[in-house]
This record gives structure tokens, C-alpha cells and sequence, in this order.
């Protein structure tokens, strides 16, 4: 997946940003009990608008500044008889984001016919950047024309924007529609809307854990009604772990599109058909992949798949479960569009879905919109079954060791560094060891330009021992490298750096207690109960690196959290003679940047 990163590639130069300061933040207020005369500049001198904070931001930015700038949004009625337009001069950056956010615990409302409009400037690329929503409620007041309105929220040309955790209520015509590239769309809940719920074209694009309900279906041509449509062309991406529940089309790529992966979502009641996948006018698609999915419905009359000729195959589609308690999935023609294609055994018979399953997923209140899953449910062994299995080598090294390299065309390589040290990631195929490793390394890339893949390739840089694994694996040979399995879910990274106190046998004891069985059950209980999907410890010498994957929407508070549970302080308290506190935080683990992903 092609992915614009914010990455400084000479490794060697890179430290400099990491232990730079930041600028601070700068926050403003709206209430609805507020005043536009007011500063705007506390909870207790708020605006009355979101539009004149929208405007204070933007004369504010004017004068150089470089942080967060973060809008809250007390809770309230706010009604609009114009949309809130966003121009290019609103941006943000990376460094400095504008944030439009509710205040912790209020529900800030929206309430108009259009609510939120991005429009570019005069500039033939120019961009709304760097915007992100989160925590309000959008909801349409009045009737429209549905087919010729607007789109209640339009982020066009939308670049590094997110809108995250919002609801967008009872629209009479298209809820979101965004464009642009490197956008995401996240933990929203879309609910009563017709024509369409959410709408993109662009690249690299991620919607995810979203849901989408109540999407109704107004003409007989099947130009309405779909729960997410990807317009084309669009490239590079991610539909993953979203619910649409009755739609007219649970979701809808047109024709044209590439690298679009469909995973782990639940489709349930669509009234004409679960996925459709256009090819018109000479447009093909490519590298679409179908894997993980849930696909439920009642109605005997619904397609599984509309797909509109053969250039609108998908590459994979595999992996997906699929029920109907009627029964007429093996029995019904459930499939339009492909000639000699009506029988889901006819589907099978071109390379699809052989290792799905046809079977009843154990919904515990599915009446109840609550398609939760028994703890029996087929599906979970179906994730199981298709889980990738992969090879880990793990490295340190200081960046005096490192060099100068540019590791932009290297893949399967993420880095994360500090002050001092460089840590490197090689996720590779399951059969490679490390010396099929080093022979890849040796035949794709020029050493003479790459000094540290240089070391790695003479064996001078040698992969790091692993002593602990969240999920009490086999811990293998530094160079057999450590089995693992990607993941099918979205997970957020963290990687962190600690040193051991110098004493040889403090250090063995330490190991040990690390070592596959040792582990407190108690304390992998509360890892996982705080949103911990997988944690690793490498060691080199004294120093251990711990990578530590977490739910992408854990409570900024989980080791507050955490601390509270069953013998986890007891833990703590156990472990903490061997580690060494840094004089500078005062903490035994230590953060590191991401540098390369």
C-alpha cells in the first residue's frame, strides 16, 4: 500500500527533529451561550460560532504560528443557514494541525441544509490540509431536492484530514463526500440518509469503524442507496471493520479503481445487493482484494454480488463468511452481472472464496442491531485460518554505527530511533531465514549506497534475541527470526527503549523471568483487558526494545488504567530492580519517533 510518509530518510540527520521541542498549543472556545465580541480564548470567553473561531484561527495562523491549534466545541444547538466553508488559508500542517473537536463529555449539533463544505483556491493543486473533526453531531433540518442536492458534508480536495468519531443524522440526501488523498474517515455513525452514507475518490484513503445504518434506496436504477461507494479512480484504499446495516447497496466500486482492500466489515440487509463492482466505458479494475468480511441477509431477492463483466473481477476474495438462514445461498441464483455466474458453486469454480464458510456467525442480539459474536462463532476461526504467517528480524543500532542511508525504496522495513539509537523492523515471507535474508538484501539493493544494509548483509549487524511474547509463542533462533502473523485488523505502534542495569546475572534473571510460561497470567489479562493486541521484548546487550501494538482507539489513560488491575503494581515492583530509571524522564521506558514506516 503506497502511503506518503512523513519520513526523513538520511537516518543520520533525522535525530535532530526528534528531540526538537515543540511550538505548544493554542486553543480557542465556542459555546452556544458564548459571544462572537468575546476573546474566544477560554471556557469562560467563548465565541458564540463556529465560523468566527474558523476565522480567529485562520488570522491567527497568518503570524507564523507552529503548533496544535485545537477549536473546542462546548455542547449545544448550533443552527446554520450557511455551510461552514474551508479554503486552502484554513489549513493546518503536520506540524501544526487545526483541530475542530467536542468538548469532553458535550454533544456540540449542527443543524442546516449544507454543514460543512471544503472548497480549493485559484491553484490547479491546492488542498484543504491538515483539518480534522471529532465528537459532532451533523443533522439535516428541512426537506431538499434529493437528487440535485448537495452532500451534507463535502471535503473535497481534502489532503492529511480526518473526520473521526462524529455522528451525520437523518439526511435527505448524501451524507459524506470526500476527495483528495491521505484522508481518513473513522469511528463515525451514519445513520437514516438516502442516496448515499459516505462517498471518496482520491488515494490513499482509510475508512474504518465506521457504522452505517438505515441507507434508503429511492429509485429503481440502482443509482442510490449505498452505504459506501469508492468513486473512480481512486488507488491505495482501506475499507476495514465498518458495519453497514441496511442499505440499498452495502457498498459500491465503480468502475475504475485500483489497490482497494475490503476487510473485516459486516454488510447485513441490503435491499438489492451486499457488494456491487462496476466496469463500464472500458474501465477495468485492478488489485481489488475481498477477505475477512461478514455478509448477512434475510431477504431471498438480494444479490450477494453484482459484478458488471469480467474486467470488474476482483483479484481475491476469499476468507468471508456468509449466511442467509433461509438457506439460498447454495440453493438461489445470487449473482448478477457475469455471464454463466448465478450459483455461488459457479462463483467457487473461478478461484473464489474457497475457503469461506457458509455457516450461522452466532449473532448474540442481532434484533437489537447488535451483531456482537458468540464466543463459538465460526468466524473467529475463520480470521484464525487466515492469518498470514511472517519472519521478524529485529535490529539496533547506534546511529554512529548506522551511517548515512536513504531507505525510501526499502520494503518491509519500519524504524523508530531516539537521541542515541536506531531500531529496525523486517516483517518478510514466512520461509525466509536470515540468511535468504541477507541474500534478498545483497540482490535488490546497491550496498555501496546503504552502509547500514551493508553491515546486515556481511552478518556484521546481526538480528536481536526476542525474550518475551504477549501471546507466550515460541521464541526462535535471532537468526530463524520470529514467526508472527500480520494482522487483520487496524492497530496503532508503539515502541519503546529501556536499559538494564550491567550486572551479568541480573540481567540472565531478567530473561528468565520473561521466558515463554513464566509470564503472570494476571498481567497478560490486564494488557489485553487495556487494548494491548501484542507486545515483544528484544534484547541486545543491556538494552531492550519492547514494540507494543494497541487498539488504534485506546484511552489515552490505559496505564492509568492498567495500574489499577490484579497485581500489576505487585508486577511492576518485581521487575523494576533490573531496569535502570533515565535521569532525564525519570521513567524506566523510554519512547521512540517513528522514522520510516
Amino acid at each position: 500500500m503506497r502511503r506518503v510518509l512523513h519520513t526523513v530518510f538520511l537516518i543520520i540527520f533525522s535525530c535532530i527533529s526528534l528531540i526538537g521541542g515543540a511550538a505548544g498549543n493554542m486553543n480557542y472556545y465556542v459555546s452556544p451561550a458564548g459571544d462572537d465580541s468575546w476573546s474566544g480564548l477560554s471556557s469562560e470567553t467563548p465565541f458564540a460560532s463556529i465560523q468566527k473561531a474558523k476565522d480567529a484561527v485562520r488570522e491567527f495562523r497568518r503570524g507564523g504560528f507552529h503548533g496544535p491549534v485545537t477549536v473546542h466545541i462546548g455542547g449545544g444547538l448550533y443552527e446554520l443557514d450557511e455551510a461552514l466553508v474551508f479554503r486552502p488559508e484554513d489549513s493546518g500542517t503536520e506540524a501544526s494541525p487545526v483541530i475542530y473537536r467536542a468538548v469532553e463529555g458535550e454533544e456540540p449539533i449542527l443543524e442546516g441544509m449544507q454543514l460543512l463544505v471544503f472548497k480549493k483556491g485559484q491553484k490547479k493543486l491546492s488542498f484543504v490540509e491538515h483539518l480534522s473533526f471529532s465528537g459532532i453531531t451533523f443533522r439535516e433540518r428541512g426537506m431538499r431536492d434529493q437528487e440535485q442536492s448537495p452532500p451534507v458534508i463535502s471535503m473535497r480536495d481534502a489532503r492529511y484530514c480526518v473526520f473521526e468519531e462524529n455522528q451525520v443524522l437523518h439526511v435527505n440526501s448524501r451524507a459524506l463526500e470526500m476527495t483528495g488523498e491521505n484522508n481518513e474517515i473513522k469511528n463515525n455513525l451514519i445513520e437514516d440518509a438516502r442516496i448515499g452514507a459516505i462517498r471518496i475518490q482520491g488515494r490513499d484513503i482509510f475508512i474504518r469503524n465506521n457504522v452505517i445504518k438505515d441507507i434508503h434506496l429511492i429509485d429503481e436504477h440502482e443509482r442510490s442507496g449505498w452505504g459506501i461507494c469508492i468513486d473512480a479512480p481512486s488507488t491505495d484504499i482501506i475499507i476495514e471493520n465498518n458495519q453497514v446495516l441496511r442499505a440499498g447497496i452495502s457498498l459500491w466500486l465503480k468502475s475504475g479503481n485500483s489497490v482497494v482492500a475490503v476487510k473485516n466489515n459486516l454488510f447485513v440487509d441490503p435491499e438489492l445487493c451486499l457488494v456491487r463492482i462496476g466496469s463500464r466505458e472500458g474501465l477495468s479494475q485492478k488489485h481489488i482484494s475481498i477477505t475477512g468480511n461478514l455478509f448477512y441477509y434475510k431477504f431471498n431477492d438480494v444479490n450477494i454480488y453484482n459484478i458488471e463483466g469480467m474486467n470488474a473481477l476482483p483479484d481475491e476474495v476469499d476468507h468471508n463468511l456468509y449466511w442467509n438462514p433461509t438457506g439460498c445461498i447454495l440453493t438461489s441464483r445470487v449473482f448478477r452481472g457475469l455471464k454463466d455466474v448465478s450459483y455461488f458453486s459457479d462463483w467457487q469454480a473461478l478461484g473464489f472464496d474457497s475457503n469461506s464458510l457458509i455457516e450461522n456467525p452466532l449473532f448474540i442480539k442481532p434484533g437489537e442491531d447488535d451483531f456482537s459474536l458468540q464466543e463459538d462463532s465460526p468466524y473467529f476461526t475463520l480470521r484464525s485460518e487466515a492469518k498470514e504467517p511472517i519472519r521478524r528480524f529485529c535490529f539496533a543500532v547506534s546511529f554512529e554505527e548506522a551511517g548515512k542511508n536513504n531507505f525510501s525504496n526499502i520494503q518491509h522495513l519500519q524504524i523508530y530511533g531516539n537521541n542515541s539509537m536506531l531500531f529496525l523492523i523486517m516483517d518478510v515471507d514466512a520461509g525466509m531465514d536470515f540468511g535468504a535474508l541477507k541474500q534478498e538484501l545483497a540482490d535488490k539493493y546497491e550496498e555501496d549506497e546503504q552502509p547500514l544494509l551493508r553491515k546486515i548483509v556481511s552478518g556484521e549487524l546481526l538480528p536481536m534475541e526476542r525474550i518475551y511474547k504477549l501471546e507466550q509463542m515460541q521464541e526462535y533462533a535471532p537468526e530463524e527470526g520470529q514467526l508472527e502473523h500480520r494482522k487483520l485488523t487496524e492497530f496503532r505502534r508503539s515502541v519503546s527503549c529501556m536499559e538494564l542495569h550491567p550486572d551479568p546475572a541480573s540481567i540472565a534473571r531478567y530473561r528468565k523471568i520473561h521466558e515463554m510460561g513464566q509470564a503472570w497470567p494476571e498481567i497478560t489479562d490486564n494488557m489485553i483487558k487495556t487494548g494491548i493486541l501484542d507486545m515483544e521484548i528484544y534484547i541486545r546487550g543491556t538494552l531492550c526494545y519492547l514494540i507494543a501494538d494497541m487498539d488504534p482507539v485506546l484511552n489515552a489513560q490505559w496505564k492509568n488504567q492498567r495500574e489499577a488491575l490484579p497485581r500489576e503494581k505487585e508486577w511492576q515492583d518485581y521487575v523494576s530492580p533490573y531496569q535502570k530509571t533515565n535521569q532525564k524522564t525519570g521513567t524506566k521506558w523510554i519512547g521512540m519517533e517513528k522514522i520510516k514506516e
